[in-house]
């Protein structure tokens, strides 16, 4: 490894660091700093890049990850960067898993039912009165700490239709 490589993940590593939490009563580190409309952290690093927190956890602890594999969690927990809960599964193992842990059922997923959920539905009602408004995606993003994608969802209606009236 090249020395600016190096540095760089060092950086990388000590940003990742001060985002989680130390483990909770159940072994999980959870992510306090940017998650995607599913409650999986985003760690930014430069030039644009953005990394799964969970799977820049697990690389960091654990190395090299194919891009045809996912990282999964045992404790079903999205925020969850904890590495001994991480492991890695194909495309048909993750949906497996997910299946067993009743995460397939849709009913269960709408809105605020969704316990991985970061936004509520009157975040939702107020991210769409500011994009109406003309406040941009990106402000709102910071604003409520989410992805830019995340926003796009919401005045896209891709996510949290069922609160359209």
């Amino acid at each position: 490894m090249s020395k600016d490589i190096s540095i760089y993940l060092s950086k990388l590593k000590n940003s990742f660091y001060k985002k989680t939490q130390i483990p909770d009563i159940n072994g999980c580190m959870l992510w306090n700093a940017a998650k995607n409309c599913q409650g999986y952290g985003k760690l930014r690093a430069t030039y644009g890049l953005t990394f799964q927190a969970h799977r820049f956890s697990y690389y960091l602890h654990n190395g090299n990850i194919s891009d045809d594999l996912y990282v999964c969690h045992t404790c079903d927990n999205p925020s969850c960067v904890a590495p001994n809960h991480l492991f890695l599964g194909n495309g048909k193992e993750n949906q497996q898993d997910s299946k067993k842990k009743g995460r397939m059922k849709k009913s269960e997923k709408i809105g605020e039912k969704n316990s991985h959920v970061k936004l509520k539905e009157d975040d939702v009602f107020e991210i769409r009165r500011k994009l109406n408004d003309g406040i941009s995606i990106t402000a709102l993003s910071k604003e409520f700490n989410v992805t830019y994608h995340c926003i796009h969802s919401i005045k896209n209606n891709k996510s949290w239709i069922h609160l359209l009236r």
